[in-house]
């Protein structure tokens, strides 16, 4: 899975959709920003897999080992 970097201009709003466009292609998604107080890295991969961002909370997960 590639990151690219959060465009500046562009407010970071939970919930809210954007599109990216890497060259021709685009990508749709909804922001969901984890929210504080978790108590550690399992229970906020936890609430990613629960919440529709299983392929980052499977990237957090491989982080750990």
């Amino acid at each position: 899975m590639a990151s690219i970097p959060w465009p500046e201009k562009v407010p970071v709003v939970d919930g809210d959709s954007y599109v990216a466009k890497i060259g021709r292609k685009s990508a749709k998604f909804v922001l969901h920003q984890v929210p504080d107080g978790l108590a550690s890295d399992a229970h906020r991969a936890v609430w990613m897999a629960e919440n529709g961002c299983a392929d980052q909370a499977r990237k957090l997960i491989a982080s750990l080992r």
